[in-house]
This record gives C-alpha cells, structure tokens and sequence, in this order.
C-alpha cells in the first residue's frame, strides 16, 4: 500500500527537522567539548533490548544536548516512531539529541553489546554523548 498524502508530508516534515538538528548538533559540538557515544543504531538497539527485558515502562529522566534542564519522561519506550525519534511535547526528538537518559527502575545491565552506561544511585545513567572537559 503506497503512502498517504499525510504520512509523506509528515515523512518530509521529519527528514527536515532531522536536517536542522544534525546542523545544529554540529556546530554545538565544534563550539564545546562534547563527542558521541551513540548513534541512531545503537539507540534502537538500546530501546528494542529494553522494551523486550521488561513488560512494563522504565521511570526515566532525559536530558537533551542543547537544553540546560533534564525532565522526567513518563513513557519513553512507547514513545518510539520511526526508528530514530522520541514523540516529544514540543514535537519530535531526535535520538542524535540525547545526551543522557537515566533510568530509575534499571537496577541491572541488560545489553549484549557495548553501551556508554553508568551506575548511580541504583539507577543507570545511558550516554548519548559525553562532555570530555568535566
């Protein structure tokens, strides 16, 4: 079945904003001293492995590159769509945007595979990307 109308204007919208933001991205990380440590892959990979590990939602608190505050994400693992966004409340976020997501009930490392993580507190910190002057 061929794509509506609506989901192909949505589809560019995305592809637009996924442009914006990599540009965005790319110059904060030439002005400051941050580098990546997970890619759009390996984040799908990281929220697949979660939604399989658990059947109910992680209470979780994400922190975006270019935003001074983090804040609690109710439902992070039903919020996925198109393979490399967050729904946000101010409209898609990219996963190339995550700094840090700290889960709170992940009392345990679920991953076959190398991740960025940290624990703290009984919670795991996962690192999108990491300041290297701290």
């Amino acid at each position: 079945m061929a794509p509506t109308n609506k989901q192909k204007k949505h589809s560019h919208l995305l592809t637009q904003h996924n442009a914006l933001q990599t540009e965005r991205i790319r110059k904060l990380r030439l002005a400051t001293n941050i580098i990546s440590v997970s890619s759009n892959s390996k984040w799908l990979k990281i929220f697949e492995t979660l939604a399989y590990s658990k059947n109910e939602e992680y209470k979780s608190t994400i922190k975006l590159l270019q935003q001074s505050q983090s804040w609690e994400y109710q439902s992070i693992l039903s919020s996925i769509f198109e393979e490399s966004y967050l729904d946000g409340m101010g409209g898609p976020i990219g996963y190339s945007e995550i700094e840090w997501i700290k889960f709170e009930s992940l009392k345990f490392n679920p991953f076959n595979f190398q991740v960025d993580t940290e624990e703290h507190n009984g919670s795991n910190i996962i690192y999108g990307y990491r300041r290297t002057d701290s």
